[in-house]
């Protein structure tokens, strides 16, 4: 599968489904797996994180809240 198109720059990083067809991204773009979806209607670009130079304790609370967000 090619890679996804790139999003537009007006679109932070969490906005809605008819912002994002308004800004003219399409649906199917929109249903692609590099985006996630937080609520009905609502997109997010990916969440990169660093978790290197967390305690072993953070790190380990902050990656299963990513998980449980997943």
């Amino acid at each position: 599968m090619p890679a996804p198109r790139p999003l537009p720059d007006s679109l932070s990083r969490t906005f809605s489904v008819p912002q994002a067809l308004e800004a003219g991204v399409g649906r199917g773009r929109l249903r692609r797996a590099d985006l996630e979806t937080p609520f009905h209607g609502v997109r997010a670009r990916p969440t990169s994180f660093d978790l290197d130079g967390l305690d072993p304790y953070t790190r380990q609370l902050t990656e299963r809240r990513i998980q449980a967000w997943n």
